[in-house]
Order: structure tokens, then sequence, then C-alpha cells
């Protein structure tokens, strides 16, 4: 199994055809978002379409539309190339600064902040003050992500009537279970995770493996090209203090 992606950052999917990808004679099935009970995620924010929906905009180029599983895995890419798809291309905002002006468009109903965070610890000012070196700078991350060679992949079985058994690398099985079983119904809260080792933990995987809600067990890799398609820039502005011995004591 494998996802289709949108092909643009920002576009409003107007219309989904899947007619030439269904008559393709290797395909078993391919899901839509109307196949999803739950249609949003999130580990913070429960704000992430598990896929995108005809109507609805994309946000980067890593939505699904839609996820195909063929009977063989060398036919994924043929059955994938026959989805048409119609959009109406929006401009992107490619920066998060850009985000945050007030004629930026919504990338959520709710605003483009998820979450605003304080943390102290001390008096910084009064730190940063008696300092002897202070450096005030502003900092930004590539679109750079780790490159692995082997794929990533998941395993999920039907176990029983109202249970799924989901063979993953993770570092958490605990959000496995929640995110599985918001995701697909209440039918599948039996979830059992295995976790088969130390790995990359992405959301996308989860919600395709409670795919199998509606098939009958499925394999679902995720290669490194499609990862980078999940890799985030970021921009930080930092005003830090060392006393005379070079010791950080502000930030």
């Amino acid at each position: 199994m494998r996802r289709y992606y949108a092909q643009y950052p920002r576009a409003v999917v107007n219309r989904i055809d899947l007619s030439k990808a269904l008559a393709h004679p290797d395909c078993i099935r391919i899901l839509t978002e109307k196949d999803v009970p739950n249609k949003k995620i999130g580990h913070l924010v429960t704000d992430w379409d598990v896929m995108i929906a005809e109507g609805g905009t994309t946000r980067y180029i890593g939505d699904a539309l839609a996820l195909v599983a063929t009977q063989h895995k060398e036919m994924l890419d043929e059955v994938l190339e026959l989805i048409e798809v119609d959009y109406t291309e929006l401009v992107p905002i490619t920066c998060p600064t850009d985000a945050l002006k007030a004629s930026a468009p919504l990338i959520h109903e709710q605003g483009n902040i998820m979450r605003k965070e304080v943390l102290k610890r001390g008096n910084a000012d009064a730190a940063i003050k008696k300092s002897k070196y202070v450096v005030t700078r502003k900092y930004s991350t590539p679109f750079n992500d780790h490159a692995f060679m082997e794929p990533e992949c998941a395993i999920a079985l039907p176990e029983g009537e109202d249970g799924l058994l989901l063979y993953t690398g993770s570092q958490s099985v605990y959000d496995e279970r929640h995110e599985i079983s918001h995701v697909s119904d209440s039918r599948r809260k039996n979830t059992l995770p295995f976790d088969a080792g130390w790995g990359r933990i992405w959301r996308q995987r989860r919600y395709e493996c409670a795919a199998s809600c509606r098939i009958d067990g499925l394999v679902y890799e995720k290669t490194g090209e499609s990862e980078v398609f999940a890799t985030g820039k970021f921009k930080l502005s930092y005003k830090t203090s060392r006393n005379g011995n070079g010791i950080y004591d502000g930030l």
C-alpha cells in the first residue's frame, strides 16, 4: 500500500477521479477521505487531515489524497499514475514569519499558531543584564532530513472481530494504539501494537495502518523520498549571555 501525494503544497482539490486506477487488474482497493471514520489526527492538536477530501485544501506536498492497495508491490506506481486530480493552485506559505502576518491565509481554522509555551526559570532579564557577554542572533534550519537507505515498513492485520495487530518500528506503542483507534472507529479499540524496534515516529504511518479496517491486512512501506515531504523549516531568535568565565548564565 502506498499514498497518493498532493501535487501542490497549497491547492483546492476540486475532483479526484479513481476510475482508471480502480480498473487496473492488480488494484485491490483505493481508500479516500470518505472511508475514514474520524477525519483528523494530531499529537498536540487534532487538526491534521488523515486525507484531503474533494473541496479541501492541501497544506504541503506530503498530504495524502488516496491510499492505494495492490496485489503486487511492483504495480503500485503504475496504479498511482492512473489517479487523476483536478486542482485550483493557490500561493503556498513557505516561511514561518509569513504565516504570522495578519494578511496570511489560515493554515488551519483556528489560526496559524498551533501552541504558545512560556517557560521561566529564574530571572533571565536580570542575569543577562549583569552578564559580561550578550549575543542576540536569529537562526534558521534548511529543509534537511536524515537520509536512511532502508524503507520504513508497518504491517497491520485484523485480529478477531474488533482487533488490529500491528507490527511497526516506533518510539511509543501507546501513541500508535491511541491514534489508530481514533482514526479507525470503535470496532478497532482492541489495537495491539508490537514494537519491532526503535524507529522514526511519523503519524502518517499510523493512519495508513488503520486502513486495514477496510482491507483484510496490508503492508505499508514508506521510502526515504516520501519522508522528506514531511521535513520542516525552523526560524529561531535567541539572546544568550555568558559570564567572564564563558559559562552560560542567561537565555
